[in-house]
């Protein structure tokens, strides 16, 4: 990203998340308290053996990318929804069951 003002050029950083270059939205997101909750959550999630987060091969997900920055660039691509709900959800979807 260039930002020119007359004799000045100042070129900002431009972020990636997996591999894939982000937004000016979607860094808003991730420098947001809801994208760096979204951020501790997930990876306190990978590091509980309670948790499945084994990363699994997907045709839409060839980069391969983990758990963590696959979660996070989902919710920078869906701005609309409410990342309590799905962190919750996919708590619930993630959690292996006792025996």
């Amino acid at each position: 990203m260039i930002i020119n003002s007359a004799d000045i050029t100042v070129e900002a950083p431009q972020l990636e998340l997996g591999g894939k270059r982000l937004t000016a939205q979607q860094q808003l997101f991730l420098s947001s308290e809801d994208g760096q909750q979204a951020r501790q959550l997930l990876e306190m999630m990978l590091a509980d053996p309670l948790f499945n987060t084994q990363d699994s091969f997907s045709i839409k997900d060839p980069l391969d990318h983990n758990f963590v920055s696959k979660h996070l660039l989902y919710l920078c691509e869906h701005p609309k929804l409410q990342v309590s709900h799905y962190l919750s959800n996919l708590r619930l979807k993630t959690r292996i069951a006792a025996r």
